[in-house]
C-alpha cells in the first residue's frame, strides 16, 4: 500500500497556512494566492502545523469577534441610555420590568458573543476518529489486515 503524505500550504506573503490536503490535489484557492507546499517530515511536524492552524484561525475569530463588539457597543449603549431613561418615569413595577429587560439583553448578547467565539478545527482524519475508540481505528487500518492475514 503506498503512503499518502499530508501537504500544508502556506501562504507565502504572510506565512500563514491556508489549509491541508493529501499530497498531489491542487487546493481550491482564489486565483492570485501565491503559496508554497509543505510535505511534514513527520507526524510531530504535521501536528505542530495542525495546532498553528487552528491557533491562526482562532486568533482571527476572535479579532472579528472584537470587532464587532466594538462596533455594536455605541448602538447597544445608546438603548439602554433610553430604557434606563425611560423608567426613570415609570411606576417601581415597570421599572424592575426594564431593568430585567436589559439584564436579559445583556445575558443574550454574551451568549450569542461566545457562541460566535468557538471555533474547532481539525483534519478529516481527527473527525473520523474522534467518533471512535483508538483500539477500532487501529483494528479498521489496513496495515492490520496485512499483518494478520
Amino acid at each position: 500500500m503506498a503512503k499518502i503524505n499530508t501537504v500544508a500550504f502556506i501562504d507565502l506573503d504572510s506565512k500563514r497556512i491556508l489549509g491541508f490536503s493529501p499530497e498531489g490535489c491542487t487546493p481550491n484557492f482564489p486565483p492570485g494566492t501565491r503559496y508554497e507546499t509543505k510535505i511534514p517530515f513527520d507526524t510531530l511536524e504535521l501536528e505542530k502545523l495542525v495546532k498553528r492552524f487552528h491557533e491562526e484561525g482562532l486568533r482571527d475569530v476572535e479579532e472579528k469577534t472584537m470587532r464587532q463588539v466594538m462596533l455594536e457597543a455605541p448602538i447597544r449603549k445608546a438603548i439602554r441610555d433610553a430604557l434606563i431613561a425611560r423608567s426613570q418615569h415609570l411606576d417601581p413595577l415597570n421599572k424592575a420590568l426594564n431593568y430585567a429587560i436589559l439584564g436579559v439583553m445583556d445575558e443574550r448578547y454574551r451568549a450569542a458573543m461566545d457562541a460566535k467565539t468557538k471555533y474547532e478545527t481539525f483534519l478529516v482524519a481527527q473527525a473520523y476518529e474522534e467518533s471512535k475508540a483508538g483500539e477500532d481505528v487501529a483494528l479498521e487500518h489496513p496495515m492490520f489486515h496485512e499483518t494478520v492475514n
